[in-house]
């Protein structure tokens, strides 16, 4: 019986942990979508940049288009996690991939907000 709740509560612990780091991804994928967004007004802001045919009603699709590619991506990066942290707790390397998984995710956000910075200015 013992065994049994154990199993049941390191489940519990995983999916905890892998609904925290979906959760993380989220965020990190809205801050590049905002940051997409940002470049796409500032190029139809300057004329010297701006495409032909774009107009700042061209940001609106822009948008929908970044949700729709953002969204999907952010899915199957989840789904890929599940097997990836599965696989490290077997191997009982999942704190090892964790951490990996946060410092790319970490850098991809801090990429993003060094951006938003950069062209803000």
């Amino acid at each position: 019986m013992l065994q049994r709740v154990r199993g049941i509560l390191s489940n519990l612990g995983f999916y905890a942990l892998w609904g925290i780091v979906a959760a993380f991804v989220a965020l990190v994928a809205y801050q590049v979508y905002v940051t997409l967004l940002f470049i796409g007004i500032l190029i139809v802001q300057n004329p010297a940049t701006r495409p032909p045919g774009w107009n700042t009603a061209t940001i609106y699709g822009l948008s929908r288009f970044l949700i729709l590619v953002l969204g999907g991506l952010w899915l199957l990066l989840v789904l890929f996690l599940e097997g990836y942290l599965r696989e490290g707790t077997r191997r009982r390397q999942l704190w090892t991939r964790v951490l990996r998984v946060a410092l790319f995710i970490g850098a991809l956000l801090g990429l993003c907000y060094a951006l938003l910075s950069l062209l803000s200015k």
